[in-house]
């Protein structure tokens, strides 16, 4: 995600993904929307979520995500 500093929107919904969401999201300093929902992700939402300056909205429902959202993303 290094080289998407540009990258506004970003859907993934149901495309069988699987595994956790990469700290490297941070680096999509541009990103307004993030929807990643109806997959098998799991573990926690990384608190370098909270590093997007621009976020707006992130769905990230119906996957197998643990722990709280980072109190830093609000």
């Amino acid at each position: 995600f290094g080289e998407l500093q540009k990258l506004q929107y970003l859907w993934l919904d149901h495309n069988f993904l699987e595994g956790t969401l990469p700290s490297a999201l941070a680096n999509c300093s541009s990103l307004v929307h993030l929807s990643a929902e109806g997959n098998s992700l799991g573990g926690v939402i990384p608190s370098a979520i909270s590093a997007l300056p621009m976020l707006q909205v992130m769905s990230l429902s119906q996957n197998n995500l643990t722990g709280s959202i980072p109190a830093s993303v609000f």
